[in-house]
Parts: structure tokens; C-alpha cells; sequence
């Protein structure tokens, strides 16, 4: 990292086996793995962009899900600008469990701007359309309770991936994302 760098701490936040640490080792290193290993504790990855001829180092923190890990939440969350709030489109039990963790990180850190992403779009298909509906509804929601971006995406399959990243910086920048606004549940969900 040079020191005219621009640091953007970003927290993961979420249910176990969400997507988060796999999210993470996607937008950093590019790579993406099958193998599950659960988060334990804290761990982050950067990555060094560039926006308007100026180095930004994008540090991302990933918190075990675990209820247990919640006391580490302020390690995490303290100095972020972004809190992303991840679930499982395949499970709403994990969009259910965030209010928990919006409360509790909220408490941490209530300047953060905040992002609703649901992950594993390509298992979201394998449901059925009630399921599908409850969970978006579900999701559209809460994203406006708390007055968070809504996004789909699926790390396996690179959907909304670099749109996420790239949404995020145009708003804690003040650019114009140019990102195309989709709000029909057949296709990965960008509302901000």
C-alpha cells in the first residue's frame, strides 16, 4: 500500500455459510472455491484500485457467523465506511438472523453506510416462485427499514460480484455508479 493510498474498510457481516469469506476472496484475489471452512474469529483481505487517478487500498473484514463471534463485531466494524449485510437466497432463515446483526453492528458503528446483498442467486432458482416472492419481499423490506442498496449475487457464478464493489465505491465517493437498477425477482436484484 502507498502512503497517498486511500483506505475503504469494509465489514462482512451474516449468517454462517452466507457467502461471506468466499465474497471476499472473490473481489480481492479473483479466485473462487467449493471448499467450505468455516470463518473462525476475523480475517481480511485488500485490494488496491485506483479511482479518479488516486491508489485506494479496499480492505475488506470477514466475521465468523457464528453467534459467538458477535462480540468481536466492534474489531470489525469500528472505522468501517461500509457494512455489507449478507444472506442466503436459498435460506431466509439467514436474512431473518440479520436484524440481530444490523443491531448489534449498528450500535458499533451507526455512520456506516450499509448494503443488503442476498448471495447464492443460482440456488435462489431452484425454489419455488412462493419462496422465491417471500424471501424478495422479505428482502426489499428490511433493505428499506434500514435504508440499504438491495443486490443479488452469486460468487460461484461471478453475478453481481464486481457490480457490488463497484456500487459500493461510487457511494462512498459520491460517483454516479452507472449501474442498471433491476427490482424484477427473476433476475439478480440491483435497487439503490
Amino acid at each position: 500500500m502507498t502512503e497517498s493510498a486511500i483506505t475503504v474498510k469494509i465489514a462482512l457481516i451474516g449468517s454462517s455459510m452466507v457467502g461471506k469469506t468466499t465474497l471476499m476472496v472473490k473481489y480481492c484475489k479473483g479466485t473462487f472455491s467449493e471448499d467450505y471452512i468455516a470463518t473462525l474469529g476475523v480475517q481480511f483481505l485488500e485490494r488496491q484500485i485506483t479511482v479518479k487517478n488516486t491508489p485506494v487500498n479496499i480492505v475488506i473484514w470477514d466475521i465468523g457467523g457464528q453467534k459467538s463471534f458477535m462480540d468481536m463485531l466492534p474489531v470489525c466494524c469500528d472505522g468501517a465506511h461500509v457494512l455489507i449485510f449478507m444472506f442466503d437466497l436459498s435460506n431466509i432463515t439467514s436474512l431473518t438472523a440479520l436484524r440481530d446483526w444490523y443491531k448489534s453492528a449498528y450500535d458499533c458503528n451507526p455512520s456506516a453506510r450499509v448494503f443488503l446483498v442476498g448471495n447464492k442467486f443460482d440456488l435462489y432458482f431452484e425454489q419455488t416462485e412462493e419462496e422465491k416472492i417471500a424471501i424478495t419481499n422479505k428482502a426489499k423490506k428490511f433493505a428499506q427499514a434500514i435504508g440499504a442498496p438491495l443486490m443479488y449475487c452469486s460468487n460461484t457464478h461471478s453475478i453481481n460480484v464486481k457490480k457490488l464493489f463497484q456500487l459500493i465505491i461510487a457511494q462512498v465517493f459520491g460517483l454516479d455508479p452507472r449501474i442498471e437498477q433491476c427490482s424484477d425477482p427473476n433476475e439478480p436484484i440491483v435497487i439503490y
